[in-house]
């Protein structure tokens, strides 16, 4: 609108003069009319060449004031008018005002001419002017470019950082999980090496009750050993007694009864103890062969299992040394009893060598028998008292045994008491260690499978996110050293043809100022 407003209509062409007139003086060179005006021929020269002398300077100082390096629109200029021509000498009034008239005229044309070039050079500045606001604006949207190019960078730093971040995490969960399991490990070894243990005890205590069955076995042997030496001294004895029966008749008749009543219940007690030991030591033996496959039973039980509580290990390890202070309990009777054995065994020792005694005393005595019926009568009562003293001393003896075997076996029965509580609860931990194994197996595979889901997706995502970034940053670099080419060379050309268009323009207003001058 602009160019149309300030532009002649004419090209570039020179108007003709128009009617003489009085042309209305312009205020600005941007209040120029559409049309250029053209004088009728009235007026003073002086007033528009003042005029058009006041134009110039703004429109040079608009040119310069413009941005150096930027476009102006390039217009055709008519050329310079020629000199004017001189009138000939010796000429009329008439031709005088004839060519002052074309001389007017002329310079009303040159002035129409310069209004022509000066609206073309207001053209141009205001080109440069919207040149130079797309270049700003140009230059705008190449910062608003750099802007996002750096928003995508930060965007992608971000998200860089998130999945570092998002990668430690996953490491340090891994890391996490894997110290779990590394100490389910360490716990299941630590279980392990305490079922050990617990085996281990188990079978000491095992060899300690084999080993308690062994002494009591060598017990009943002892026992046995002197119960039969008792008989062969009593089988002696006997004989010794039926060849002084024969001897002494009557007088030894008595004698002879109390000792066979007394052998009877020495059989008696023997047969007795024989078959109490007999049924005992089946009884024990077959007690020993159930509780030993209990208890294998119980430690292939065991060996199937791997987790403990430590607060239950504790309880077993107290139970275990309760176990072996009954142990110690044992081997103290059984000490006992071997050292009323060995009291027992010195008495009958002593028993022996009173019969040996006797029986010197009797075959060196046998002459003098009938002489000595009252020594032998005496010898007879100390014989009884001494078997009376004996069958005391056996009776007590085993009264002893016989409390001590109760003992024995109200502790064996305390002990098997003990083994069926201990093997209840370790069936009860069992149950809950295996239920634990199959929680925890549940659990490490729901882990797993979560774990290798979610890093696969996360891979995926930072796959996808790494190329979509790439490719977004690509593109818009792209853009932007396109724009910035774009913009180099346009602001370059239009550089360059504002300074031609500058230059040409102030050459020929200096030449038309110049010639207006003249």
């Amino acid at each position: 609108n602009v160019e149309r407003t300030l532009l002649p209509a004419t090209n570039g062409v020179p108007a003709a003069p128009a009617a003489r007139g009085n042309p209305p003086r312009p205020q600005t060179t941007a209040q120029l009319p559409s049309k250029p005006v053209t004088p009728p021929g009235g007026g003073a020269l002086e007033s528009k060449m003042e005029t058009q002398s006041t134009s110039v300077p703004t429109v040079m100082m608009g040119a310069n004031a413009a941005t150096p390096g930027l476009p102006a629109q390039q217009t055709n200029s008519a050329p310079p008018p020629t000199a004017k021509p001189q009138p000939p000498a010796n000429t009329t009034p008439s031709l005088n005002k004839a060519a002052m008239d074309a001389d007017l005229s002329e310079a009303k044309w040159m002035a129409n001419h310069i209004q022509r070039h000066m609206a073309a050079q207001s053209s141009s500045s205001l080109q440069v002017d919207r040149l130079t606001r797309e270049v700003e604006r140009l230059k705008a949207e190449s910062a608003m470019l750099r802007q996002e190019v750096a928003s995508e960078k930060h965007k992608a730093t971000i998200w860089q950082e998130q999945l570092q971040q998002q990668e430690g995490a996953w490491k340090s969960e891994k890391s996490s999980l894997e110290r779990h399991l590394k100490g389910d490990k360490d716990r299941e070894t630590q279980l392990q090496a305490q079922i050990r243990e617990l085996q281990e005890n188990c079978q000491a205590q095992v060899e300690a009750f084999r080993n308690k069955e062994a002494l009591q076995s060598e017990y009943l042997d002892q026992v046995r050993g002197e119960v039969e030496k008792q008989k062969r001294s009593a089988t002696t004895l006997e004989a010794e007694k039926a060849e002084l029966r024969d001897q002494l008749q009557k007088q030894k008749r008595e004698s002879d009864d109390a000792l066979r009543e007394l052998q009877g219940e020495k059989d008696r007690a023997v047969w007795m103890a024989q078959q109490d030991e007999s049924t005992k030591l089946v009884e024990k033996e077959a007690a020993f062969e159930k509780t030993k496959a209990d208890l294998d039973e119980r430690v292939r039980t065991l060996e199937s299992h791997l987790q403990r509580t430590r607060v239950k290990v504790a309880e077993y390890e107290t139970q275990i040394a309760e176990a072996a202070r009954s142990a110690d309990v044992d081997r103290a009777r059984t000490e006992t009893l071997r050292q009323a054995l060995t009291q027992a065994e010195e008495q009958n020792k002593l028993h022996t060598l009173q019969l040996d005694q006797t029986r010197s005393a009797q075959q060196a005595d046998t002459d003098q028998l009938q002489h000595s019926l009252s020594q032998e009568r005496l010898l007879r009562e100390e014989k009884e008292r001494a078997l009376l003293a004996k069958e005391s001393e056996y009776a007590s003896l085993k009264r002893d045994i016989d409390a001590k075997q109760v003992l024995l076996r109200e502790e064996q029965e305390r002990a098997a008491s003990q083994l069926q509580q201990l093997g209840d609860r370790v069936r009860e931990q069992q149950n809950v260690i295996s239920q634990r194994d199959h929680e925890l197996a549940q659990e490490r595979a729901m882990l797993t499978q979560e774990l290798e889901q979610t890093r696969s997706q996360l891979q995926e995502d930072a796959h996808r996110e790494r190329r979509a970034l790439q490719e977004n940053t690509q593109m818009w670099q792209g853009k932007y050293e396109a724009l910035q080419r774009r913009v180099e060379t346009d602001t370059q050309q239009t550089r360059d043809d504002a300074t031609k268009e500058i230059e040409e323009l102030t050459r020929r207003v200096e030449s038309s100022m110049t010639e207006i001058q003249q």
